[in-house]
């Protein structure tokens, strides 16, 4: 039962986040569990853990005796995140790119042709390849502190990349590239693309 539950809770959970990311929810909306209970045919339970999890991930947050609102970053917030980033995995890069294996290499690529494959309006799906080549790459270095910082980051990125992405389908070919540099042992290139490829994605409007 348990597992049947935790099933339930993670469709809900996707369900929800797909209707944020497709517009169906606006900034000042309330989300309630009444509402979403009757809109995906659940129970209770697998909505509230849906929307507890939600929040704990912060894309939404909860407004008392209202119910929860979208929780995204403001442009300052955001372009903050985006110069660290930038300034954390270029300095990791650019201090121990030699522990990225060839493997790791082959494994990366293999990551840049599922992004081209995804549809595009996927932004799910878009973004959690997205995340995969960074934090695959970062995995390089042994640092699970840092890479949870990492990932903590790139979630909190994510619905102002959907704002991005409905404009434009952002390619992969940065990352391509990088690798290709990486494996010439063109560190500084590859480095350089690196930091583009994360200071591409801004903020539209």
């Amino acid at each position: 039962m348990e597992k049947k539950t935790g099933s339930i809770t993670l469709k809900v959970y996707q369900a929800i986040l797909e209707d944020i990311t497709r517009g169906h929810y606006s900034l000042s909306d309330y989300l309630t569990e009444k509402e979403l209970m009757e809109r995906h045919g659940a129970s209770r339970a697998p909505i509230r853990e849906a929307l507890i999890q939600l929040q704990s991930d912060r894309f939404i947050r909860s407004i008392p005796r209202h119910g929860y609102r979208i929780d995204k970053p403001s442009e300052e917030e955001y372009m903050d995140i985006v110069a660290f980033r930038i300034k954390l995995e270029c300095a990791f890069f650019r201090s121990f790119h030699r522990m990225i294996s060839n493997e790791k290499i082959r494994q990366l690529r293999r990551v840049c042709d599922q992004y081209s494959s995804e549809e595009k309006k996927d932004y799910i799906g878009l973004w959690k390849s997205n995340t995969a080549f960074h934090c695959e790459l970062f995995a390089s270095y042994d640092n699970d502190y840092a890479l949870r910082v990492l990932k903590e980051a790139m979630s909190r990125q994510f619905l102002n990349y959907v704002e991005v992405a409905k404009e434009t389908f952002p390619e992969a070919d940065l990352h391509y590239a990088f690798l290709d540099y990486l494996e010439k042992g063109n560190i500084q290139t590859a480095a350089t693309l690196l930091e583009a490829d994360i200071g591409k994605i801004v903020t539209i409007g």
